[in-house]
């Protein structure tokens, strides 16, 4: 039915979630896009910038160093494993940016025939029961041409 779908991945999902699914759209491929927001990694930066004062050299660290990154590669690879066991082609992408124009930029590019996103992440999780959708989503729907499935 859809040749790719594009699944938003903040990792506060298991993807067992959306396993189920993914066999039922039997797609050619599944791309998983974890997003490090802008405003997370820039809090990082001043963290790290405070604690590495007397040694500037080590302040410059790039994207792909920080342990946010790093974190966040090996969750992928576990989601990608999963996916890849359950016989499915499977592309992992971690970018760095504000969180619904990454998913819609990237969804355009990939000719992504579907988006699947859950209805709230990592930041809603605590107050999900009062929120229909977090903000990611409400934009990526309201922005995008692309269908998007949006789970509970």
């Amino acid at each position: 039915m859809f040749k790719t779908i594009l699944i938003p991945v903040d990792f506060s999902q298991k993807i067992s979630r959306f396993t189920d699914l993914i066999r039922k759209l039997s797609p050619e491929k599944v791309i998983l896009l974890n997003v490090i927001d802008n405003l997370e990694l820039s809090l990082y930066r001043e963290l790290f910038l405070a604690m590495t004062a007397s040694h500037p050299e080590n302040a410059k660290t790039s994207f792909k160093n920080t342990p946010i990154y790093k974190k966040n590669v090996k969750k992928m690879e576990e989601y990608k494993k999963t996916l890849h066991k359950k016989g499915y082609k499977v592309e992992g992408l971690i970018e760095q940016g504000v969180p619904y124009k990454k998913i819609l930029s990237t969804g355009k590019k990939l000719h992504a025939g579907l988006i699947i996103i859950p209805s709230y992440g990592k930041r809603l999780s605590l107050v999900k029961d009062f929120l229909s959708f977090g903000g990611t989503v409400n934009r990526v729907v309201r922005h995008t041409k692309i269908p998007v499935m949006v789970i509970k």
